[in-house]
């Protein structure tokens, strides 16, 4: 499904206080996961190639490709998968994997209105507040 991550952060400067290991010293900058309408018929699509337009506030902002997450969408789905059966837990029915960032960091204020076109995946909007 398609799906946009929405970070948050602790830190005035979150590249500069922390350099790039903020996300594990802010609990990996988490603040809300927010997804569209599941896709039925998944594989038929080109998840490697598929290309993702973020706008704000009506704006196009920039775009990316489903590559950007190791290559495929479904390798960093794997790894997650792997990851957890090593340590003795697994994905259960109903929870949900972020899959990586498509498009890279984007910084938001509050009261933009994000949103994210994922062609025929779909589209998933979202007013951060």
């Amino acid at each position: 499904m398609p799906a946009l991550e929405i970070g948050d952060t602790v830190f005035e400067d979150w590249y500069g206080a922390s350099g790039y290991q903020g996300s594990s010293l802010d609990n990996g900058g988490a603040a809300a996961f927010v997804y569209g309408a599941p896709i039925r018929d998944w594989r038929k699509l080109d998840l490697p190639n598929a290309k993702i337009d973020l706008y704000m506030n009506g704006a196009y902002i920039k775009s990316g490709y489903g590559r950007a997450a190791m290559g495929n969408p479904l390798t960093s789905l794997t790894w997650m998968a792997n990851w957890l059966r090593e340590r003795g837990r697994g994905l259960h029915a109903g929870e949900f994997v972020s899959t990586g960032t498509c498009t890279g960091h984007f910084f938001a204020a509050p009261g933009d209105q994000l949103d994210v076109d994922f062609g025929e995946i779909g589209k998933v909007s979202v007013v951060y507040e």
